[in-house]
């Protein structure tokens, strides 16, 4: 019997470490993960500000699954909400020092900002071609009201995408198509050209 119960000491012992072990090891992964997931979204998050006006400023929350632009708040509307619903309905949270300057991360975007983002969103998620082929990726980004300054701000922002975007509008961009831009007009009234 006393050699059965120095055995199971023994394995009890064995086991504890093993689990000590395992929980360090686990811990060690979790945080290795933990730090490639905030590279990539660091690294995702540059390359869709790369295809945004330079105003605007992109947040991804991968936890959340949010994301949105990082506005300065209009402090003589009143507070700012601190994290929940902001004045759109959306998800709002306050960063920034203490005494320092607040920015208010927003997901409620509006319909341009709405399109402006998830354009460069998806312009940052195109793949690269494969070696020894042509990709011509095409974007159709959705149709919103634009105002003619952000129309050309978002149109140079996009200049940089290898692939193609056909966007329509109502309006013609202020001081007209950004270079390697083409406008094609598209309509008239009834009767006309027929």
């Amino acid at each position: 019997k006393r050699e059965a119960l120095s055995s199971l000491r023994t394995r009890r012992d064995a086991a504890e470490r093993d689990a000590r072990e395992f929980r360090y090891l686990a811990e060690e992964v979790e945080a290795l993960i933990g730090r490639k997931v905030r590279d990539a979204v660091t690294t995702f998050e540059k390359r869709v500000q790369g295809y945004l006006p330079k105003e605007d400023r992109f947040w991804i929350d991968p936890d959340k699954g949010r994301f949105g632009l990082v506005k300065q708040p209009n402090l003589d509307k009143g507070p700012v909400a601190s994290d929940g619903l902001d004045e759109d309905g959306g998800g709002a949270s306050v960063i920034g020092t203490p005494g320092g300057p607040l920015a208010h991360r927003r997901s409620a975007l509006s319909g341009a900002e709405w399109v402006r983002v998830t354009t460069a969103v998806a312009m940052a998620a195109t793949p690269a071609a494969p070696a020894g082929t042509v990709l011509v990726p095409v974007i159709l980004p959705d149709d919103r009201a634009w105002d003619p300054k952000t129309l050309r701000a978002a149109l140079k922002a996009w200049s940089g995408y290898p692939g193609q975007v056909v966007l329509t509008s109502t309006i013609m961009p202020w001081k007209g198509a950004p270079p390697g831009w083409t406008v094609v007009e598209v309509g008239g009234t009834e009767g006309e050209g027929q």
